[in-house]
């Protein structure tokens, strides 16, 4: 499973030198749930793409690795002094898999996500707060004292992180 999240970094990182321009590439750690690297892009001042590369934290449990990604578009932005604070909203989608010594899992979740963020004039530092509802699907099984087990799971998701990113 790690060579798999070692990949996505890989791959965000190989892709730096082609995003990278005036609009702004962003490239930092995010915690919450989920966990992980993130990567983003602003089209201009209404749209940005965002993407996760990390583990979902859980019933399913912290081995599951996540890969997802988000289209925000901004709709307000708040003005404290000067300081920009733009408020945006736009659909999460997430895939999590894992294998741990009891069950393998493989799920996917879709929210709507609202980001409060503010890059800093002075510094290249992207500093934001997420928080999505929607639903999650997940298909899990297991094997414990030689019983078999699968079942799948559907319901409401909650979804929140922290996170900090340089910009590029």
């Amino acid at each position: 499973m790690k060579k798999y999240l070692l990949l996505g970094v890989l791959v965000l990182l190989l892709t730096l030198p082609v995003m990278a321009d005036e609009n702004g590439f962003k490239l930092g750690l995010m915690g919450g749930q989920p966990t992980g690297v993130t990567a983003g892009y602003r089209f201009s001042d209404l749209m940005e793409l965002n993407g996760i590369v990390g583990f979902g934290f859980g019933w399913y449990g912290s081995s599951a690795i996540t890969v997802g990604a988000n289209l925000l578009f901004t709709v307000y932005t708040f003005d404290f002094g000067g300081h920009k604070f733009p408020l945006s909203i736009g659909p999460q989608a997430t895939v999590s898999f894992g294998l741990n010594n009891y069950y393998d899992i493989f799920g996917f979740d879709t929210v709507a996500d609202i980001r409060l963020e503010h890059t800093f004039e002075d510094f290249p530092l992207n500093l934001f707060t997420e928080i999505g509802f929607g639903i999650e699907y997940y298909s899990y099984k297991w094997d414990v004292l030689g019983t078999n087990y699968k079942d799948d799971y559907m319901g409401f998701q909650i979804t929140g992180a922290v996170g900090a990113r340089y910009v590029f």
